[in-house]
């Protein structure tokens, strides 16, 4: 009787039924929640890109905090300076100057600005995107492909230079090994080779 039980499941290699299916023992993780952590992945991304953008327009006083134009920070009395008493100009024109300057500095650049500000805004945004589109999809392949197929160059440049060139210089090597210069006052004295 159990003989034949043994025999009939063993027969066409096909378990018995009360066996647990092979993908109980080995499951493979589902695809949706892959695509579920990469979409909570994405949620992140932007809220922090919003969260930048907002901050961003929170901060309206301070618009270089990393100083990167700290240069472009002129006053007048940067550019302009009188310094002895007999080079100075008459009260009303020196006062009025400084207003005439920084006003018009500060409206021409606001007019400048106003009409070029968003159009160059897009310009570089486009610029900078394909800048990173050309690293991600064109470059960065380019110089992977570039270092698998040197590495196979270099393997079979490793390889010619022991097959044919190491054996060259060891030859060489061997041969002025044996050179021997004597600088001496007295008698020679010969040296004698153990080959």
């Amino acid at each position: 009787m159990s003989t034949r039980s043994s025999r009939s499941s063993t027969q066409g290699g096909v378990p018995p039924p009360s066996a647990p299916p092979a993908s109980a023992y080995y499951e493979e993780p589902p695809i949706v929640i892959e695509n579920r952590a990469d979409k909570e992945k994405m949620k992140i991304a932007e809220a922090t890109l919003e969260d930048e953008i907002q901050a961003f327009k929170q901060d309206m006083q301070n618009r270089d905090p990393k100083r990167i134009n700290r240069d472009l920070r002129v006053r007048f009395n940067e550019i302009f300076a009188e310094p002895d008493v007999t080079l100075h100009s008459i009260d009303c024109v020196w006062m009025n100057s400084y207003k005439v300057f920084e006003l018009t500095k500060l409206w021409w650049y606001r007019f400048l600005s106003i009409i070029c500000g968003l159009p160059i805004a897009v310009c570089m945004g486009c610029c900078f995107a394909c800048m990173s589109f050309n690293i991600i999809w064109i470059f960065q392949p380019c110089v992977r492909a570039f270092r698998i197929n040197m590495l196979f160059i270099k393997q079979l440049w490793a390889y010619t230079v022991h097959i044919f060139i190491r054996p060259w210089t060891l030859a060489c090597g061997g041969i002025f090994s044996t050179i021997r210069i004597h600088h001496s006052n007295g008698e020679y004295k010969e040296e004698s080779f153990i080959v």
